[in-house]
């Protein structure tokens, strides 16, 4: 068709009559005005700009936009989609896109929004048609982004499980919370670890599609069962659907030395229950019964030795349910060049038990072997004064007891309270009595600096915090679990990248393809006019449709011929064409070329252009009433462009689209 109309208007050149009618045209452009297009295919779409609004996350709309056939003729759907600059959750439908539309025809096309971002999200749609005087018709799109998100966070983000005894389990869980104000769902896991010493417990049909509500929490439970007492690490890695954190990491560990979580064993004493005589001789025998237990291991197999004074003369291993026996023949025993017989005298026996950790913990009595026990003993410890008993007014005092923080001189060594809560015994100012919760440690106290090494060094109740195993900045993720920046909560391994000149994803790099907090402005199709094909000195209303949320934006008209007239810092203007004057004669069937800058506060720009030409169709001599008059040529009851304004035309519309 459009080569037929080509021809058409060839053979028409000169066919305007002497007789055709004239047509009133004002200076001022109020008068009469002949559209040159009058009768042609007409595109129109019925919105400017559409906004979508309440759409949860990961959820989807459908936007309609109709398009219509406005004019005469037959209009022809050449090419459309969304423009260069829109956001890729935007996408139309290609079903609902006619190929033509009759005239007064319209057609509903669908485009579908689909909510997957933290923000506003922007696009353009955009018709390709052969329509004459407007090529493109565009409709802007704007999604908001739902105000409603879950804010996820992990505790502990570095689970240890402390020291487990070979081949036995142990169980804990990482805590997961919603802070947010939308549901919160794991999408899926990858544990990954240096040995098969760590599982997941929870069950991975509920922990893939977990959800946690608003204010809720869950919990992730996992076991531990090392095969040797080398030191284990492993990371629990969780997929959700939060966008600012897409990924959360748990650094686990367990065992090795130094391994945090460790109590000392208990041991009790179950017989003898009172100081003891012993003879040496045939058939005399020292037993004695204790049990033991612990709380990182299984009772069992735990080491149980037994000393006089610091002298080892026993050792055994507890047996299932910690019971641990000893059955010394006095007459027939002898350690291996330590001792031939064994001691007589008056003894304080220690029983000690000895844990994987090793942490200890011990019990005593007092025994008479091979001599009589005493007989002036005032307080039934076993020992009296000549034999060395400090205090024989009170039995938790005698030679060889272990001290206790009581103000006394348990051990009768001239000492009191050494080795106990209330002594400094690590040398570095402070008792435990006094703060320090490990006085065996020169570097663990209440005024020490707290290190990454899983023990609380500065004696505070509080583990690593301030280093690189804390999550100092509750953002779900320590140092070492891939937080490059633990003072920042918008900093964090997986976060979603801002273009706000930081690492946010700790990938290395500032602002690699980086999210917009406040999108620059978006221009929707070109600048569009009121009118396409005009004579000299008419007036034209500009305007360009403007995506931002950036409420001062500034305008910036240019024109390379003609002025604009009146407000000019808006999105609306007139523009003035050049007067019809003989000397702007040789303008006719050329063009003017508008165009606009728009910039937002922070100095980011777009532009947008259209072109309007100058032409003779309307252009008469002066009438009576100060106006114009203008031959109208008709060709089937159509204003008819000249063969140089169609051909152009032609060649414009194939450079205007490939245009941003």
């Amino acid at each position: 068709m459009r080569l037929a109309v080509l021809l058409l208007c060839v053979l028409s050149l000169n066919a305007c009559s002497a007789d055709c009618e004239p047509i009133l045209i004002d200076d001022d452009d109020d008068g009469v005005y002949v559209d040159p297009f009058a009768g042609w295919q007409d595109a129109e779409l019925d919105v400017e700009v559409v906004e979508v609004d309440g759409v949860g996350f990961e959820l989807s709309e459908v936007v309609t936009v109709t398009l219509s056939n406005v004019g005469l003729e037959d209009l022809e759907i050449e090419d459309y989609g969304m423009d260069t600059w829109s956001d890729p959750n935007w996408n139309v439908d290609p079903s609902t896109v006619p190929d033509e539309l009759e005239p007064g025809e319209s057609a509903d096309i669908e485009i579908v929004y689909v909510n997957t971002e933290v923000q506003d999200t922007v696009a353009a749609f955009d018709v390709y048609t052969n329509d004459p005087d407007e090529e493109r018709v565009s409709v802007g799109l704007i999604g908001r982004a739902d105000d409603a998100r879950s804010d996820v966070r992990v505790s502990p983000v570095v689970l240890d499980y402390g020291f487990t005894f070979t081949d036995t389990t142990a169980e804990s869980a990482i805590t997961l919370s919603n802070v947010g104000d939308a549901t919160f769902e794991v999408t899926a896991f990858e544990l990954t670890q240096s040995a098969e010493a760590f599982a997941l417990v929870t069950p991975e049909v509920d922990l893939v599609g977990l959800l946690v509500e608003p204010g809720a929490s869950a919990d992730v439970e996992l076991s531990f069962t090392p095969t040797n007492v080398q030191a284990a690490s492993a990371q629990l890695i969780l997929q959700t659907n939060d966008v600012q954190r897409p990924e959360i990491r748990v650094q686990i560990r367990g065992n090795g030395d130094g391994a945090p979580g460790c109590t000392p064993p208990t041991i009790e004493l179950l017989s003898p229950l009172a100081p003891i005589a012993h003879a040496i001789g045939e058939g005399e025998h020292l037993q004695l019964s204790a049990s033991v237990s612990d709380g990182e291991q299984p009772a069992s197999g735990m080491w149980v030795e037994l000393f006089i004074g610091d002298q080892i003369i026993e050792d055994e291993l507890s047996i299932t349910g910690g019971g641990v026996t000893f059955d010394i023949d006095l007459d027939d025993w002898e350690i291996i060049d330590v001792l031939d017989d064994f001691p007589v005298g008056l003894h304080t026996f220690t029983l000690k038990v000895t844990d994987a950790c090793p942490m200890s913990a011990t019990t005593q009595f007092v025994g008479a072997i091979g001599v009589p026990a005493a007989s002036t003993d005032a307080d039934g410890d076993g020992y009296d004064v000549a034999q060395g008993d400090c205090d024989d007014d009170d039995a938790t005092s005698f030679p060889g007891r272990t001290e206790t923080a009581d103000g006394a001189d348990n051990d009768c060594d001239g000492f009191v309270d050494e080795d106990t809560t209330a002594s400094d015994d690590d040398g570095d100012g402070a008792s435990e009595d006094e703060g320090d919760c490990d006085d065996a440690n020169p570097d663990i106290g209440p005024d020490a600096e707290e290190a990454a090494n899983h023990l609380d060094d500065d004696c505070d109740g509080s583990r690593d915090e301030g280093t690189s195993f804390a999550d100092d900045d509750g953002d779900g993720l320590s140092e070492v679990g891939g937080d490059c920046d633990d003072d920042d909560v918008m900093v964090f391994a997986g976060a979603l990248e801002w273009c706000d000149g930081l690492d946010n994803d700790c990938a290395g790099g500032a602002d690699d393809e980086c999210v917009e907090a406040v999108r620059p402005p978006r221009i929707v199709g070109d600048i569009r006019t009121d009118k396409f094909q005009i004579p000299l000195a008419t007036q034209v209303e500009a305007e360009v449709v403007v995506i931002s949320d950036d409420p001062e934006l500034s305008y910036v008209w240019f024109a390379d011929k003609g002025s604009f007239s009146g407000e000019v810092d808006g999105p609306v203007v007139t523009w003035q064409a050049p007067a019809d004057t003989p000397s702007n004669q040789d303008l006719v069937d050329t063009f003017a070329n508008l165009q606009v800058t728009v910039t937002d506060s922070q100095d980011r720009t777009v532009s947008g252009f259209t072109i309007l030409l100058f032409d003779d169709a309307n252009r008469g001599a002066i009438s009576a009433v100060g106006g114009t008059t203008t031959c109208g040529c008709a060709f089937a009851d159509r204003a008819r462009p000249g063969l140089l304004v169609v051909l152009f035309m032609l060649c414009i519309r194939s450079r205007r689209r490939s245009c941003p």
